[in-house]
């Protein structure tokens, strides 16, 4: 028998057993049935490990952006711009309603009025006692102390009794409108209120003439 030919150069011992294994058996070996759900079940763990190895995405800081909660359904106006020179008269305007007082003051301002504001009964008080006021336009429901007492302090005092008094809140009951003008209020309004309406009792409480129609 002749022996078997030298191996070509270069073949590994790998190969070489590789081959002679097929020529026993007849022809190569058939490749492994294609499994397509398999498919890189073989480098799970490095796929994880690359997995974990990626940055996480950086989370960018959100600004802070200022957050405006109105109280009342109606928003608030630009603050009032300050009062025209030469202004009539000075009325005080109180309500515990920040929206409302400005709505009111930026009005009367607009028509040539002087204008304080307060926020409650006691602060009219104090507004009343230190500053000249020719007209006060008084909210009912505040806390402490309501707008009917404000008004028969008023009425008992002798250096404020003279002082008209419009009496403006939503309260709008017979017996609140008859309660106010027997406690001694000029007149009374209920909100919401129209802004013709209100110039219009101001002037009247005030006693000036209405201005010709434009």
């Amino acid at each position: 028998m002749a022996a078997d030919p030298s191996p070509p150069v270069g073949d590994s011992t790998t190969k070489r057993r590789k081959r002679e294994a097929e020529a026993k058996a007849g022809g190569p070996a058939e490749p492994p049935p294609f499994d397509a759900l398999g498919i890189g079940r073989g480098d799970t763990g490095r796929r994880k490990r690359e997995t974990s190895k990626m940055s996480r995405p950086t989370t960018l800081p959100v600004p802070e952006t200022p957050v405006f909660i109105p109280s009342s359904d109606i928003e608030a106006p630009s603050p009032p711009p300050p009062p025209t020179a030469g202004a009539k008269r000075r009325i005080l305007v109180v309500d515990n309603s920040r929206q409302i007082r400005h709505i009111i003051v930026f009005e009367l301002q607009r028509e040539g009025y002087d204008c304080l504001d307060a926020a409650s009964g006691a602060e009219a008080l104090v507004a009343l006692g230190t500053s000249k006021v020719d007209l006060v336009l008084l909210d009912v429901m505040m806390p402490e102390i309501d707008g009917f007492t404000v008004l028969s302090k008023i009425r008992a005092n002798e250096h404020m009794k003279h002082i008209p008094v419009i009496m403006v809140t939503a309260r709008n009951q017979r017996e609140d409108i008859v309660n106010a003008i027997k406690s001694g209020a000029n007149d009374y309004m209920v909100k919401p209120f129209q802004k013709r309406i209100l110039l219009a009792k101001v002037r009247k409480c005030l006693g000036e003439p209405e201005p010709p129609p434009k």
